[in-house]
């Protein structure tokens, strides 16, 4: 949703219902807001009186009726009936220039132009730094709270739901929707210690603390929706959030049983699908919906006590949303890239950048082999040549590599040139997902490159600048720290697929020798215990031959 300011001088009709600028003016306004007007969607225009005699006036608020250029100029309609509100336009115009110049609209000391259009975010935006009222006994505003992520401090001005329903607050919907956004932080099930959420008996407590702090979040975001219809999109897509965050936390903490997780995922698809039924261009949106539809259905649906009945339909479900998934994500992409104002382009590119992630490593995930396959497939039993795999590979390294292109600054072939390793570091700042993974991504995507030409009339060559390539890639993700400075996840699964290639390669030797120092190690996986037993007993029958 769009919103639209006008600043008038004070010889205007407050009882007009119409207001054209100057062609001067009209230049100015579409060179600054060009995107936003050929893609209007607006409710309400806010106005105000700008000039030496409109000092302490307030600002006003009525509805929309359209916006057209006449003889080269703009004009706006409006119903002529205004609703007064509670700022005073000195107060609101110092806020709105203040924001203007922190986006970029204009420079410190330019003019604000008389018609100003304004995104939902900027909106409320605006209106935040508008109401900073002093709410704390430390005289702490909301603002200030928010600054020092005093998440709790925040909540707690709200007092109880009790007190809160019989005061002026439960009217306000800009401190509703403020208190509910610090319930939210406050409810991640990353608060509380890794270890304390392991034990099932010692985490029934503080997980009960922050479902009550969710609980909140939820009854003052549908307060928000009954008291402010307008911004309703905005107070969906915090109850949406609230879910989606939770499933994700579920999944990550092994924290809560199958069925509350679905359920998790049923009203996060549900109010994002509102969301996006109202303005079908909010990319948060279609990257949320669209990463948990493809990346996580699959674990949500999983259930090993289900009967084979429910297996198949669990099955049927992650294969519906998962091709659901793509369109959300390439829509996400198609709307990013369709957008001019470089203000909106940066604020949305971790989305647009992890969509083409999420995408390419949802088609590289595609043609990993299982053990078994993967051990046919060396001893001469099975045969991966087909449409399916190539289709999927060709997809992956496409989506991999506009991802790559567009945070290492050039393309997917500098991965391969000198300096590389020290290069990318020099790039870390610019990368939203992990360069290590996006590797590792790209390591399967070759590595089935490779599988998909053995034994046909490809030249050993071509196979085997596959391999090379591959096992770079591998090799450069072990190599490399996470861009996050206290991610500590084992590199153990990327080793493993290293192994692979060396197996696949004849290089039986290479493979135990980078897997032997996990055969006596505890909570190692399965999976890599059967490729390192796999390789030993390739490389003794090897010698025994």
């Amino acid at each position: 949703m769009h919103y639209i300011i006008l600043r008038v001088f004070d010889d205007f009709n407050l009882n007009s219902n119409f207001y054209q600028l100057s062609k001067e003016n009209t230049k100015i306004v579409i060179d600054m807001f060009g995107d936003i007007i050929r893609n209007l969607k607006a409710k309400w225009v806010v106005l105000y009186y700008i000039g030496k005699y409109a000092s302490d006036t307030n600002v006003y608020c009525c509805s929309f009726k359209r916006l057209s250029i006449v003889n080269g100029r703009l004009r706006i309609e409006f119903e002529n009936k205004k609703k007064e509100l509670k700022h005073k336009n000195s107060e609101f115009n110092a806020e709105l220039y203040g924001l203007l110049v922190r986006n970029g609209v204009i420079k410190k000391d330019d003019r604000m132009p008389y018609m100003i259009f304004l995104v939902e975010n900027d909106r409320s935006n605006l209106n935040r730094s508008l109401n900073k009222t002093k709410i704390m006994k430390n005289d702490k505003t909301i603002e200030e709270l928010k600054r020092e992520n005093d998440w709790e401090g925040l909540y707690n001005t709200l007092g109880s739901l009790e007190e809160a329903r019989n005061s002026e607050k439960w009217n306000d919907a800009e401190y509703l929707s403020e208190v509910a956004f610090a319930a939210t932080q406050l409810g991640f099930l990353g608060k509380i210690d890794k270890k304390i959420l392991k034990d099932k008996e010692k985490r029934k407590e503080p997980l009960e603390k922050l479902a009550e702090y969710r609980e909140t979040a939820e009854i003052l975001y549908k307060r928000c929706i009954e008291i402010d219809k307008d911004n309703e999109v905005r107070y969906l897509d915090g109850l949406g959030f609230i879910k989606y965050q939770y499933v994700l936390d579920c999944l990550n903490y092994r924290a809560d049983n199958s069925q509350n997780i679905k359920e998790s995922f049923f009203e996060a698809e549900r109010y994002y699908k509102e969301v996006l039924k109202i303005d079908e261009s909010r990319i948060k949106n279609l990257y949320r919906l669209g990463y948990l539809y493809v990346d996580k259905s699959k674990m949500v649906f999983r259930n090993q006590e289900d009967n084979n009945q429910n297996v198949d339909l669990n099955k049927n479900y992650v294969i519906k949303y998962q091709k659901e998934g793509v369109e959300y994500l390439l829509s996400a992409i198609k709307v990013y890239e369709a957008m001019k104002d470089e203000y909106e382009r940066k604020k949305f590119r971790n989305e647009y950048l992890k969509s083409y992630y999420t995408l390419g490593s949802y088609y590289a995930d595609k043609v990993k082999l299982d053990f078994n396959k993967f051990r046919n497939l060396v001893n001469g039993n099975e045969n991966i040549s087909s449409n399916y795999y190539k289709d999927n590979i060709k997809k992956a390294y496409t989506y991999l590599s506009k991802c790559f292109e567009l945070q290492y600054g050039e393309g997917v072939e500098s991965i391969f040139n000198e300096n590389f390793e020290y290069k990318i570091r020099e790039t870390y700042k610019n990368w939203t997902n992990e360069p290590i993974e996006v590797l590792y991504w790209f390591g399967i995507t070759y590595m089935g490159m490779y599988i998909c030409n053995r034994g046909t009339n490809v030249s050993r060559e071509e196979q085997q600048k596959y391999v090379q390539r591959s096992k770079a890639c591998f090799e450069y993700a072990i190599k490399l720290n996470w861009v996050e400075v206290n991610k500590k996840t084992p590199k153990n699964y990327i080793e493993e697929k290293l192994a692979r290639l060396y197996i696949l390669n004849g290089e039986y030797d290479k493979a135990v020798k980078l897997l032997e120092k996990y055969k006596d190690k505890k909570g190692v996986q399965d999976y890599i215990i059967n490729t390192f037993n796999f390789a030993k007993w390739l490389a003794d029958n090897k010698k025994i031959s």
